[in-house]
Order: structure tokens, then sequence, then C-alpha cells
């Protein structure tokens, strides 16, 4: 008769990961859960035409909890045209890909927030100000 085994698996054998390491990010006008990523956004460089963060999802890690809201074309001032595709939290956008670059997420400007990183319950910290 042959041997029964059972194996039981928990979050104690899951692989290990820093807690300080996580970013939680919020949207700033409805105060949704927008992201979360392995990397500060305010150490991300900045994107010259809007502002917005860049940040190349095949360096770092980070998980979407967005919803699809639609392609968007804009006419820039030097007459080019751009296609965003936008991730938005309810209705509001937060961030957008472009058809050019697969791996790369503009995060844009002022969209949202970060619960502080000091570990103080509560307090909201303004991203890109860091007041």
């Amino acid at each position: 008769m042959p041997k029964r085994t059972t194996i039981i698996y928990t979050s104690n054998d899951g692989p290990r990961t820093d807690a300080a390491q996580l970013y939680v990010y919020y949207c700033k006008y409805s105060g949704k859960h927008a992201f979360t990523t392995d990397i500060d956004i305010d150490t991300l460089p900045l994107r010259r035409t809007d502002n917005a963060r860049i940040l190349d999802t095949s360096k770092n890690t980070v998980k979407l909890y967005t919803s699809d809201g639609g392609t968007k074309l804009l006419r820039r001032q030097d007459g080019r045209v751009e296609r965003q595709h936008r991730l938005n939290i309810g209705t509001l956008p937060v961030a957008y890909t472009s058809d050019g670059a697969d791996n790369m997420l503009y995060i844009l400007d002022r969209a949202v927030t970060c619960y502080s990183h000091t570990g103080e319950r509560g307090s909201k910290v303004d991203v890109l100000s860091g007041a």
C-alpha cells in the first residue's frame, strides 16, 4: 500500500521580503489603493513633457490596482501626437503607458500619496513635495 504525504505551505514558507522595501501608494483624491512598488517614486526621473515619474517595470516590481481608463491621443507643443493608455482609480487617471515603451509606467504628477516611511500611523505625506 503506497504512503500518502501531505505538504502544508504557510506564509512563513514563502520568499522573505522586508516590509520596509515596499511602498504603498494611494490615489490623492479618492484615497483608494493605486499601486505597490519596491522603489520610492521620489527617486524616479521626471519626464520633461508633463512632469510624470518614469517607472521602469523591467527593473522594479509594481503591483497595480487600477482599471483600464481607455486610450487618449494628446497633441504636444512640438506638434507630435502621443497615445496614452490610461490607468484609472475610479474615473481619475493616476498613471499611463505609452505605445513605444511597453515596460515604462508613467505616474502622473501629484496623482498619488504615500503613508509616511517612518512608520507613523495615520500621517499621510505628499509624495512629490515630501512635506
